[in-house]
């Protein structure tokens, strides 16, 4: 649980998942949280996103590199492409 809360403040899901399967935590341990975590993964990649950047994208290379950033913290592409479809609601 140390381990979620630690990683899932900065970290996507599939990141946290990975550590978790390198810690060798058993299946049913690491289920409910990452649940809860897959609940919550917009919302944490909205976070993420607006610490690193605050601004959207001014051209497409911007764009790609925003994404490329999201997708290498773990965040799962849904999870990216829905915070990018919240900045074109925000334009």
């Amino acid at each position: 649980e140390s381990l979620v809360r630690r990683r899932s403040a900065k970290y996507g899901l599939r990141r946290v998942e990975q550590e978790l399967a390198e810690h060798k935590i058993a299946p049913e341990l690491k289920q409910p949280m990452l649940d809860a975590l897959r609940s919550s993964e917009t919302e944490r990649a909205w976070a993420a996103w607006e610490r690193r950047f605050g601004t959207p994208p001014a051209d497409l290379a911007e764009r790609a590199r925003q994404q490329r950033f999201l997708a290498a913290r773990g965040f799962t592409g849904d999870a990216v492409a829905a915070v990018f479809r919240r900045l074109r609601g925000h334009a």
